[in-house]
Formats: structure tokens, sequence, C-alpha cells
């Protein structure tokens, strides 16, 4: 069983690209701002688990409202 790597800098990238900045993000993941601009930056390669899940929960949302 192969485990895919996600890249949380793109992530976040995109999120931002998308008009949710890291204020927002901040506010929706109960992350710390500092934390997600290490990840997007690349500084930190990856958030611990429930961060990563709180990531992607965002950034599924986020994408569907991108791609109408």
């Amino acid at each position: 069983m192969s485990r895919e790597i996600t890249d949380f800098s793109k992530v976040l990238t995109d999120l931002k690209d998308w008009g949710v900045g890291d204020t927002q993000m901040e506010e929706l993941t109960g992350i710390e701002r500092t934390g997600l601009l290490r990840l997007r930056k690349g500084t930190k390669t990856q958030p611990n688990y429930d961060d990563g899940v709180e990531i992607m929960r965002v950034y599924q949302k986020e994408r569907k409202k991108a791609e109408v």
C-alpha cells in the first residue's frame, strides 16, 4: 500500500489564491497563523494529523467553490 504525501505548501497557496488568507484560515481551523505561514512557505512540511484534517476540510470546501 502506497501512501501519498500532501503538499500543504501548495494547498495553502491555493487557498490564498482563492481569497482565504491566513487570518481567515486561523479562524476556520484554529491553527495559529504562524504555523500556517510556516507550512505555506515550506519551512514546516507536515502539520500534525488533526491540523492536517482541518486544513484539508477547508481546502475541499473552497475548491468546490472555486470550480463553480
